[in-house]
């Protein structure tokens, strides 16, 4: 205990045989280094903040449709974003694909399907799904395999 005392006897000797522009430098250096090093630390370029290259999943969704593929994209963790109004689903190119097929196979979500109705087209698909009355899907409201169409 005695060295310390010693320890800031000297240090405030030596702080007071400074003249007085110099202690304030000394303060604002030691106030503003840390505040920039935290600046610094707080801006830094954030992994989820990489620019994602977003394409359309489904677009001519109503509010309710919408809110339904939200729900799924948010319980599948898909990040996405709503474009023209809300009627775009836009997410990660990487991700579309297997989104896709959930979509046109119209998977179970949450006990209900999807809702395919006309004028709603999904992107990458072959047609536009035009609604569960259309030909294109079969007894179960699937859509058919790819390139399988037209077979009886």
């Amino acid at each position: 205990m005695r060295i310390l005392r010693q320890l800031a006897a000297k240090t405030g000797a030596r702080w007071r045989m400074l003249p007085r522009c110099e202690r304030y430098r000394c303060a604002a250096v030691s106030i503003l280094v840390p505040l920039a090093a935290l600046m610094a630390y707080d801006t830094r370029p954030q992994p989820s903040e990489s620019p994602v290259n977003l394409v359309a999943l489904a677009s001519g969704l109503d509010a309710r449709e919408a809110a339904v593929l939200r729900a799924h994209l948010e319980l599948r963790r898909v990040p996405y974003q709503l474009w023209d109004g809300g009627q775009t689903v836009m997410v990660p190119a990487d991700r579309r694909a297997e989104l896709t097929v959930e979509l046109t196979h119209t998977a179970p979500w949450g006990g209900e399907r999807f809702p395919v109705r006309a004028g709603m087209s999904i992107a990458g698909s072959e047609t536009a799904l035009r609604g569960a009355d259309s030909s294109t899907l079969d007894e179960n409201g699937r859509a058919p395999a790819q390139g399988t169409a037209g077979r009886d």
